[in-house]
């Protein structure tokens, strides 16, 4: 993750939590003079999984060093982590991982992970130690990133990386104290599950700008590209023919979970179907019946 221009920011890590949402640490985002605010980011902010894509919105936790970032399209090469409501015990044993850097390289730009003990815990809090003796934990640019444990065969979250002495990390002042603390995300569960609704955006170019899609009465299907300042383009591109058989169209937005929006066509006897989206502005040919004899509904969203 990168805040501010690419390149010369602060860069942290992040946990994919749905699939338009990243859980993050709300420091990473605040600054002396602007701290992290609820709304639109007043400065350039991207996560970068399979590529970059811009944050739109932003939801800092009140009181704890979390927030929830909304991205601008939904990740779908990324199972989200699961979120663990049971609260770490001293003891436990938890992975930690982040892209920031590690004993031996100043920018890894890849993930790397630890295995970490828990030292302790307070109400908003974990303290914890690497279980190798004088290894790293977390470093510089771990921050934000996901300590998760392991049970059953299930990874579930449990904390955010908050702070570490960064004892046995590249370019970092020896120290005696090789532990860390993460922020815990046990509790916070609801706020978290609150706080992400999923979100039907209608990109169908993948530009990361919501665009428009235009039915003539001879049925055809025309794009109009958003231009991402609240304005269309006076181009089109013709997507489909012989669309007018339908007695309405709507997008739901990624319907079929793909990450791509699509559009559900109904016809005068009530069948829907569902056309999906092809990710580069245009549909489908192929489609699929989702439901029939909804044709006593005056009008669908």
């Amino acid at each position: 993750m990168n805040v501010d221009a690419a390149g010369v920011g602060r860069g942290c890590t992040g946990v994919l939590v749905a699939a338009s949402w990243v859980l993050t640490a709300r420091s990473c985002l605040d600054r002396a003079d602007q701290p992290a605010t609820l709304g639109v980011p007043s400065r350039p902010v991207t996560v970068t999984v399979d590529r970059s894509v811009a944050v739109t919105w932003m939801v800092p936790h009140e009181n704890r060093d979390v927030a929830l970032l909304r991205l601008a399209n939904p990740i779908t090469s990324v199972t989200p982590v699961a979120l663990s409501s049971a609260a770490p015990a001293v003891g436990d044993v938890l992975r930690v991982v982040g892209y920031g850097r590690t004993a031996n390289t100043w920018v890894p730009d890849q993930k790397h992970a630890a295995t970490v003990s828990v030292t302790g815990t307070d109400t908003t809090t974990l303290s914890i130690a690497g279980t190798v003796p004088d290894a790293a934990t977390t470093c510089k640019g771990d921050a934000g990133g996901p300590a998760v444990r392991e049970s059953d065969g299930t990874i579930a979250l449990v904390g955010i990386h908050q702070s570490s002495w960064q004892s046995g990390c590249l370019g970092a002042a020896e120290t005696s104290d090789h532990g860390a603390v993460e922020t815990r995300t046990d509790d916070l569960v609801g706020w978290i599950n609150q706080n992400t609704p999923p979100v039907f955006f209608q990109d169908f170019n993948r530009d990361d700008k919501a665009d428009i899609i235009g039915r003539y009465s001879d049925g055809v299907l025309r794009l109009y590209a958003g231009n991402g300042t609240g304005g269309i383009s006076s181009t089109y591109t013709t997507i489909a023919t012989s669309w007018n058989n339908m007695s309405e169209l709507f997008s739901p937005g990624d319907f079929n979970g793909d990450g791509k929006p699509d559009i559900i066509g109904r016809y005068s006897d009530g069948v829907l179907r569902l056309y999906p989206g092809n990710g580069t502005g245009g549909i489908s040919s192929t489609y699929t019946t989702i439901a029939t004899s909804w044709n006593n509904m005056s009008e669908l969203f």
